[in-house]
């Protein structure tokens, strides 16, 4: 079984993102103003609605709740995040056949509609099952508290919710590499295969690997444009990870 360390792929990673700066951070930049201009488009779909929700909810005494607010801002919410992982995989794309020693190409930005649409149909189903996990056991919970419920009640619904975060943290991990095997045009299924093939005893260096990542760029973001080299650092870094656990695939 293939293995990786940290000191080598944060090695690789920043060797790569100093060698091809002006390319990566132009790729950034990219999907850095399109995020940003799909949140605003949004932003006036939803959170206008919601504005005039919360407007007639608190004008009208004899308003009729036929609109959740709330339900709104999570859809609005959800799509930003599905489009922002969607432009993430953009520069994964773009990323993959520089990390393999190839020329990087703008024409890689756009992976193939079959690789494009699976990855989007995953990011739906896991956000909606994260938002399930987070919002439906606490919201559960306070209903219960609110009616007078024992705190036994709470306590069981709080107790499986953190079991499920667990589990599903677990399994995040175990197919958090599925999205370069995309890249590599596998079907789905397969890429979920592999990714769990490629995973397995090496979910504890990944948790960490994620960790230390998180922590760069939530320290990115108080600097400004900052996050447009440590997101595409991280990128890379994963890419490595990949790459080291699967010693065919850097022959593809």
């Amino acid at each position: 079984m293939n293995d990786f360390s940290f000191s080598g792929v944060f090695r690789a990673a920043f060797n790569t993102l100093i060698k091809n700066f002006t390319d990566i951070f132009f790729i950034s930049v990219l999907s850095a103003a399109s995020v940003l201009f799909i949140s605003l488009f949004l932003n006036s779909l939803f959170l206008s609605r919601v504005n005039s929700v919360m407007g007639a909810a608190l004008s009208a005494s004899d308003y009729v709740k036929t609109t959740n607010p709330f339900l709104l801002f999570s859809v609005y919410a959800g799509l930003v995040l599905i489009f922002a992982a969607l432009f993430l995989f953009f520069m994964a794309s773009a990323l993959l056949p520089l990390c393999k020693g190839n020329v990087m190409r703008l024409k890689n930005y756009i992976p193939s509609f079959s690789s494009a649409a699976k990855f989007v149909f995953a990011a739906v189903i896991f956000f909606a099952v994260f938002g399930f996990i987070i919002l439906a056991g606490p919201s559960f919970a306070g209903y219960i508290s609110a009616g007078g419920g024992y705190n036994a009640g709470v306590f069981a619904v709080s107790a499986i919710s953190f079991a499920l975060l667990a589990v599903f943290v677990i399994c995040a991990l175990k197919y958090s590499l599925f999205f370069i095997a995309l890249l590599e045009n596998a079907g789905l299924k397969e890429a979920f295969k592999k990714s769990k093939k490629l995973t397995n005893g090496q979910k504890m260096k990944i948790f960490v690997l994620f960790s230390l990542l998180f922590l760069i760029n939530f320290a990115g973001k108080f600097l400004i444009f900052f996050l447009l080299v440590t997101v595409p650092f991280s990128i890379i870094a994963v890419i490595y990870v990949y790459l080291e656990l699967d010693e065919t695939a850097i022959n593809n």
